[in-house]
Parts: C-alpha cells; sequence; structure tokens
C-alpha cells in the first residue's frame, strides 16, 4: 500500500481569481496626523484559499485520472497489486466539472469536485497548502455530497459501500493524507445530502495544508463524493493591533502585495476561536447516539428528564424522539441554510433539549442565543397549532460547566410561549469555571398530539476582560413614535467580539468616498452623504440587510438600525480602528432598534459600524473619516 500525490502545476492568477481577490480583501488605510496608519477592519475570502468555491476551472491529474480544480491537488492511497485486482484501494477517478452525478447539482454555482470509483473502492481527497502565521488557530470547513449506490438512481443510494467522509488539517504542512500529523474531523456517513465538516487546529509552522478524504468499504456500482465550497478562517494566537506603519498608505484598496506584509483574519475576529460553538448552525452531519430515535447534531448533546415509572405511564415527561430536519423534506421547520435539529414527542410530555460545552475564561460574560420554532397541535395542520399543549422554550447557562440540564446551577432565561414562528431566546451569566455549558429546553404542559420543537442559528458571545471606561445603555421609546417592540438589545452589558466563521460570500464594491468625507472600510452600499458636519457627525446607510443611522456627540453616539427581514446576530462599533464595545442584536421587520454608546472623545476620529449575523457573516459595514483628519504619507494635502 502507498500513497500517491499527484503534484499539479498551478496556474497563474487568472484576471477574475486576481479581480475578487482584491475586492474581497480590499483593505482602507487612512493615514492620519500620527506617524502609524490605523487599520479599521479587513476581510478575506477563505483567508488565502485558492479557488475555494471550485469555480476556476480544472488541470490534469497525472497517470489520466481526471482533472482536479484548479489550484487543489490529487491525492489517495494506493493499495497492492493485489488488492487492487480484487478492487480494493485502487486510484479514484477525479473530475472537476459541471456534469455531476449528485442529484442536486453543485453546492453553489455551476462546478464542484467529484471523487468517484466504479465497483471499486478508495481512500483518498484533494488538499491545498496554505500560509498562516504559526500558532493561529486554523478553521476549515467544506461541504460534500454522497452517492454511494449498487443502482443508477442518482437520487437515493441503494445499498451503499459504507462511504465515509472527512476533512483535515496538517498544522504542519505536510502533504502527506496519511500521515499521523493531520487532524481529521470525525468520519461521517450520510447519503443523499449536502453535509458540512469542520475541523480546528493550530497552526505548529507557517503553512498549513487543508485536506478532504472519501473512503469507502464495499466495491458497489458507485462510490461518489463531490466537493464544494470550502472555507479557511485564521485568528492569530494573540490578539494585537494590526501596525500598518511599514504599508504605503492608499486613498483605495490596498495591493495584494501590501495585504500580504500583514497577516489578515476573515473579518474582524480578534477572539478565540475556540469559544465559538462547534456546529452552530446545524449544518454539520447528524449522528445516531445509541439510537435511531436520538439522532443529533455534531458538536451537540441531548438531555432530558426521566419521568418516574407512573409518570412515563401516563404520557408525562417522556424522552423525545432527536431527529434532523432538512430544508425541502418533511416539514421544511429550517430557519436559515439548509438544517435544524427537531426534538419532538406524539401525545406525551417531555422536559429535554440540547447542550454544548465550551470552554471560556471564568469571569467572563457570556451570552447565548438560539432560534426556536414550536409546533404543538392536536391537529395534523402542519401550519396552526391548535389546542397546544402549553409548550414552553428557554435557553439556559451553566456558569460553572455542568452537562445537567436540570441542575439549581443553570442560568435560565424566561420561559417563552410562541406558536408557528420563529423566536429568539437568548441568555447572559457569568463563567465560573473554564467550561461552561449552553442548554435548549423544550417543556410542554399537556400531552397533546404534537408536541414539536426545532433548534437552529445558536450564538455564544463572550465578553473580554477589563473595563473600557464607558458602558452601554438602551435608549427609551422617545416622541419620535419608534417602537421597540421585539426589537431589543440582547445584553446590556457589551458581550465583546466573536470570531467569525464565514467570510463575505461575494465581493461587494467600494462606493466613491462623499464630499467632505470619506468612507471608511469594505462598504456594500454607498452611504449617503451627512446630514450634518462639525463637531457633530451624523451618517445614514441603507442596504439589502438593512439600514443603520448614527448620531454623533461628544458624549457618545446613538445608532438606529431597521431591517426588512428577521435578524439576529451583533452590532459592533469601532473608534480609532479599535472595536468599542459590540451588542448581541435581535431585529425584526416593522420596529427599530436603538443603542447609545456613552464615551469621551467619539465625536472625533474615525469611526465604523460592523453588523453580522448568528453565524458571524458580515452583513453590513460603513464608517466615515471626518476630512481634516487625514494626511497623505508625506504630511502634505
Amino acid at each position: 500500500m502507498r500513497l500517491t500525490r499527484s503534484s499539479s502545476v498551478h496556474r497563474p492568477t487568472t484576471p477574475r481569481r486576481a479581480a475578487t481577490l482584491a475586492l474581497t480583501l480590499a483593505l482602507l488605510l487612512v493615514a492620519v496626523a500620527a506617524p502609524s496608519v490605523s487599520v479599521l477592519w479587513a476581510s478575506t475570502t477563505a483567508s488565502g484559499l485558492q479557488n475555494a468555491d471550485l469555480e476556476e476551472g480544472s488541470e490534469g491529474v497525472r497517470g489520466g485520472h481526471g482533472t482536479v480544480a484548479a489550484g487543489w491537488s490529487p491525492w489517495w492511497i494506493e493499495g497492492t497489486a493485489e488488492q487492487r485486482a480484487q478492487g480494493q484501494l485502487r486510484p479514484p477517478t477525479f473530475a472537476a466539472t459541471t456534469a455531476l452525478r449528485a442529484a442536486e447539482g453543485a453546492h453553489s454555482g455551476t462546478r464542484a469536485q467529484e471523487l468517484a470509483s466504479e465497483y471499486a473502492t478508495h481512500d483518498g481527497g484533494i488538499y491545498q497548502r496554505v500560509a498562516v502565521p504559526p500558532g493561529s488557530v486554523v478553521h476549515f470547513s467544506m461541504w460534500v455530497y454522497v452517492w454511494s449506490s449498487s443502482s443508477d438512481d442518482t437520487a437515493r443510494s441503494y445499498k451503499p459501500g459504507d462511504y465515509r467522509v472527512a476533512v483535515g488539517i496538517d498544522p504542519y504542512g505536510g502533504t502527506d493524507g496519511a500521515s499521523a500529523h493531520v487532524v481529521w474531523s470525525p468520519d461521517i456517513t450520510e447519503y443523499d445530502h449536502w453535509i458540512k465538516l469542520n475541523v480546528r487546529a493550530v497552526a505548529k509552522a507557517n503553512a498549513i495544508t487543508v485536506f478532504t478524504r472519501g473512503a469507502c468499504s464495499w466495491r458497489v456500482q458507485h462510490n461518489t463524493s463531490t466537493w464544494d465550497d470550502a472555507s479557511l478562517s485564521v485568528v492569530p494566537a494573540t490578539r494585537s493591533t494590526t501596525d500598518a506603519s511599514a504599508n504605503s498608505p492608499t486613498d483605495g484598496p490596498a495591493s495584494l502585495s501590501t495585504l500580504s506584509a500583514t497577516p489578515l483574519t476573515e473579518a474582524y475576529a480578534i477572539a478565540e476561536i475556540p469559544n465559538v460553538l462547534q456546529n452552530p448552525d446545524f449544518e454539520e452531519a447528524f449522528t445516531e447516539r445509541g439510537a435511531g430515535e436520538l439522532t443529533i447534531a455534531t458538536g451537540w448533546h441531548p438531555w432530558w428528564v426521566a419521568g418516574s415509572e407512573r409518570e412515563v405511564t401516563e404520557g408525562y415527561l417522556f424522552r423525545p424522539e432527536y431527529k434532523p430536519e432538512r430544508r425541502g423534506k418533511g416539514r421544511g421547520r429550517v430557519h436559515a441554510m439548509n438544517a435544524a435539529q427537531k426534538q419532538f414527542n406524539t401525545y406525551a410530555t417531555h422536559r429535554a433539549g440540547i447542550y454544548q460545552s465550551v470552554p471560556v475564561t471564568p469571569g467572563r460574560s457570556v451570552t447565548f442565543s438560539i432560534w426556536a420554532y414550536v409546533w404543538s397541535s392536536a391537529g395534523d395542520d402542519p401550519d396552526v397549532s391548535t389546542d397546544p399543549g402549553d409548550y414552553r422554550v428557554s435557553v439556559g447557562i451553566d456558569p460553572t460547566g455542568g452537562t445537567d440540564g436540570d441542575a439549581n446551577s443553570v442560568v435560565w432565561s424566561e420561559p417563552c410561549h410562541a406558536y408557528d414562528e420563529w423566536v429568539a431566546l437568548t441568555v447572559t451569566a457569568v463563567a465560573q469555571a473554564p467550561t461552561i455549558t449552553v442548554f435548549t429546553r423544550g417543556e410542554p404542559v399537556w400531552r397533546t398530539k404534537h408536541n414539536d420543537v426545532y433548534w437552529d442559528d445558536a450564538a455564544l458571545v463572550v465578553a473580554p476582560t477589563g473595563s473600557i471606561g464607558a458602558h452601554g445603555t438602551t435608549l427609551p421609546t422617545g416622541s419620535d413614535g419608534l417602537v421597540p417592540g421585539k426589537a431589543r438589545v440582547l445584553s446590556e452589558a457589551p458581550p465583546g467580539a466573536s470570531a467569525l466563521a464565514h467570510a463575505a460570500s461575494a465581493p461587494r464594491a467600494i462606493p466613491t468616498p462623499t464630499a467632505g468625507r470619506r468612507p471608511v472600510g469594505n462598504v456594500p452600499h454607498a452611504a449617503r452623504a451627512p446630514r450634518a458636519l462639525g463637531s457633530e457627525a451624523a451618517l445614514s446607510y441603507a442596504g439589502p440587510h438593512l439600514s443603520l443611522s448614527w448620531q454623533r456627540t461628544a458624549s457618545g453616539v446613538t445608532i438606529e438600525a431597521r431591517a426588512p427581514q428577521a435578524i439576529m446576530g451583533a452590532l459592533a462599533l469601532w473608534h480609532e480602528g479599535q472595536e468599542v464595545t459590540r451588542w448581541p442584536i435581535s431585529v425584526l421587520p416593522g420596529d427599530a432598534l436603538r443603542l447609545h454608546w456613552s464615551g469621551e472623545g467619539l465625536n472625533r476620529g474615525e469611526m465604523g459600524i460592523t453588523v453580522t449575523d448568528s453565524q458571524g457573516r458580515p452583513l453590513a459595514r460603513c464608517g466615515v473619516v471626518p476630512q481634516e483628519t487625514h494626511r497623505p504619507a508625506d504630511g502634505h494635502r
């Protein structure tokens, strides 16, 4: 048995790739009176991955084994002559193509990478080497679709070949997929739908290598995995203010060579990735936990309160069933993307949920939030809960790290009664141990026919340590007629920054500067001209996801946010290149959210706002720099 690597000759950067990188990696360096340059924010698509979406064409694989996506290289474990003669561990056929066997086509775009064998097994995948700062925490993810079947029906896997998939990282930058250095995600065996695989590691050298892997046990007619949409995030080992003084300041996007001089993270992540929830969007695989009715999303665990023998006999405090919920299948109750966690009983009650433990620094404030959808009904109409079972949902945090959802140490949010709609739940606590545990809880009172709850899109925000000499407050509704409604600040204390797990999905143009002021950052839509000049600055911003406005005075800044669709995520305020505060927010259509931050000097200097969704993906970035603070690098106007 031997490992085979095919080192494809990478094409020069194409004009399309260069344009995409130049836009997505846009970094506006503003020269100020001080000799250093303040970097307000930077973002990168997949933190240096080439052809992350696999849309950039293909290259041939040596030995006539097909084609591989540009920027990637193939690898496989090749069996002995005797094994190959028996159809075991043969080199797979690679195909970077639009003619996909996956019934649903590519995950996005038109192209993806196939790895296939017919009446044979294989063990291999693709890989890419990426330069990163040593000691960085790196997070690699990729989507995969498996069709393993003893028939030609591409819509389902019939008598599959035990096809397992995983993604890996070699923190030393090696290119041997069989090396013991490779950190692999758990093997997943799921067929006929797209799933996302994730793995994290700490870089041990100045480069790491990311791998995909597909391996099958049985020589069925078709053993095929299709890979698409890779993502790599990199967070430096220590937090530091970016020093860009060595770079040449410009009035527009920095060149790629300028950007490469400073290690960049995906957007403006300054928190430690290990403090981020695993699989917060429930898009990774679901696995059975001892029984088919206990199928739980990767990274999460079930908990329930077992009733007494008498209670269970009468239909109370049953163990619920846990199943994956997928868009387009069954009820399709998914808050975002493709999957959610379902928890239910029929003609029975439960007190149960899911949980996850996360390492944190003791003494930090942590805020946990998740979306929930309850269908509790005596009837079968999936859109209406009739005669519901008084179903209550809540979220909790055990600041001591315990995993008993019924323990007195758990801090719970107030129970929420809401049917047939997605609602956001949130709770805040102070960590008392190096690990905290977050919980969901569903608890119907009555044994109605359907007692179902669906969980999706969780978020955990960890506040920074220390004081920054200011405080956040929520403004009461004033005479302007704004009604908070369900739009609210989920925590009045600034919860700090959370690492972004995804880069922007598409390049965004930088607008033309408005008269008298300069937009700051990678602004997806043009900022309208300020309504006031001088010491009080005002800015309005309109985008597809939300609109923002702010007013700056000597005593602080007031921000207002409105959204055409429900948004749950975080809003961060930046001043002079530093994040001042970050709030978890929830904004619903028709409601306005108003925030106020008190602090000295906020009426002067660079200021910006960033808004991200519950998975950390950027929704809006805008800012202004007063014209009088701008100086070219040589000190002349």
